[in-house]
């Protein structure tokens, strides 16, 4: 997935060389991925605020008119794309995305789910969206073959923070049986369990210490859904580069505690 969406980059780049040359102006990336809205030259077009698998949420977006052609008034910068980039609105549970949810037959929480699973996907693993469904299990599995190790994670949808509570016992066993049974037949050197939410209402200490005692867990991250969104730019926008190795994203997950986007930009400069 990783390498089609950047196939998908270098098309829009090379459509846009194309444009500039027959219009002999200023074309943006923005213009090329929106070209059929210039066809009606709105002063003023509507653009998604939000997606969620395939339902957007419409608000207005001041545009610049210049000869007939509309574009930002700020140049976009960003590489992330939209499933990706609303995973802090999804994470932080928010109510506007309540009708959004309803209406593609889903739920928020699932949503986040999904989302999170097609962050891991562009990264680059080899992924399972499990949770719902499929009994005491984690929500889903992204394993890096190549560098002998897989992650477990969980995605906490909560306006407030996560904080442990009746999901702590939950959470011990099917760790228990899910890492031990993965560690057996995948022969993986680590294990690491990560916990997605908007942010944590404590450090997790008990629980982490005993899922390292008591499990096959190398170490528990505690990531907030803003690190996700900075992991997936900096990928994209140096694909080559980042590995999943230890010289690259495995770095993030080999020390348990809160990991912020903060601290995604320092690891992977």
């Amino acid at each position: 997935m990783a390498d089609a969406y950047i196939g998908y980059v270098h098309l829009d780049a090379e459509i846009r060389d194309l444009f500039r040359q027959q219009l002999g102006q200023p074309v943006t990336l923005y213009d090329v991925e929106h070209v059929w809205w210039y066809a009606k030259k709105p002063a003023v077009v509507s653009v998604a605020a939000a997606t969620i698998t395939g339902v957007t949420k419409q608000e207005p977006e001041s545009k610049l008119v210049v000869d007939g052609i509309a574009s930002p008034l700020q140049l976009p910068d960003s590489y992330v794309p939209p499933i990706i980039s609303i995973i802090p609105l999804l994470a932080n549970n928010d109510p506007s995305l309540e009708a959004l949810a309803k209406a593609a037959g889903t739920s928020i929480s699932r949503a986040f789910e999904k989302s999170v699973h097609a962050a891991f996907t562009i990264l680059g693993y080899d992924t399972q969206l499990q949770g719902q469904g499929q009994g005491r299990i984690q929500d889903g599995l992204a394993i890096s073959a190549d560098h002998s190790y897989a992650i477990l994670w969980d995605a906490k949808a909560r306006q407030n923070g996560y904080k442990m509570g009746t999901d702590d016992r939950t959470i011990r066993e099917y760790i228990t049986t899910q890492s031990r049974e993965l560690k057996r037949r995948r022969h993986l050197r680590n294990l690491y369990y990560v916990l997605v939410s908007s942010s944590f209402q404590d450090d997790f200490d008990d629980l982490i210490r005993s899922l390292k005692m008591e499990t096959d867990i190398s170490e528990v991250c505690l990531v907030e859904a803003d690190a996700f969104v900075t992991m997936i730019d900096a990928k994209l926008r140096d694909p080559n580069l980042l590995t999943l190795g230890p010289d690259g994203m495995q770095r993030l997950f080999c020390k348990s505690g809160l990991l912020t986007s903060e601290d995604v930009r320092e690891e992977l400069g």
